[in-house]
């Protein structure tokens, strides 16, 4: 049996679209590579949110408040960046 021409879905959605697939042979930028920028900026994601949490032991309310905006804001930009790794890969957004 000759093998086919065209790349084969192994799973329905299994892999990333066309566009992703273009964006890593113009770039020479490799999915594993995406995935483990991810997978840091996750780790990076879990340590604002022990800060978030460890702030409510500091003695000052405002102190208090104080870092966990930054924590917040650090964490909000770390999610944007995942989520444009994920739109350079082909995966849709999920709401949260």
């Amino acid at each position: 049996m000759p093998m086919p021409n065209k790349p084969a879905l192994a799973a329905a959605g299994g892999l990333p679209d066309s566009t992703a697939i273009a964006y890593e042979a113009r770039t020479g930028v490799l999915c594993r590579d995406l995935i483990r920028a991810v997978d840091t900026l996750h780790d990076a994601s879990d340590f604002c949110e022990a800060i978030f949490m460890a702030a409510v032991n500091l003695e000052e309310p405002e102190e208090v408040r104080v870092f966990q905006r930054l924590a917040q804001a650090a964490k909000n930009g770390i999610r944007e960046a995942i989520l444009t790794i994920d739109a350079v890969r082909g995966i849709p957004e999920v709401n949260q």
